[in-house]
């Protein structure tokens, strides 16, 4: 029972610091300024989404499905805070 619990927060902290590692580099200035991404939240998605599905595609190909799964859960949550701190409630949905 004590390995389970072990593995599921290892694996959470693997998917928190992917999560976090995507975040960062679909941020980075170079996009923004170099290359011409536009700089609103519809940029910023989709440098987002460009690098996920990078990695996904990778961790997929590496066999390791659930690390992919898990991470794309935690990708969603992230996209549904984030529109609910702008202001989009389940009603505006």
């Amino acid at each position: 029972m004590l390995n389970a619990l072990r593995r599921n927060a290892q694996k959470t902290r693997v998917v928190d610091a992917l999560h976090a590692a995507l975040n960062a580099r679909a941020r980075l200035a170079v996009f923004f300024r170099e290359y011409g991404v536009a700089d609103t939240i519809d940029g910023r998605f989709d440098m987002l989404a460009l690098h996920a599905w990078m990695v996904l595609s990778r961790l997929r190909a590496a066999g390791r499905a659930d690390l992919a799964d898990d991470l794309t859960g935690a990708l969603f949550a992230a996209f549904d805070t984030a529109l609910r701190d702008l202001g989009t409630g389940d009603m505006g949905m």
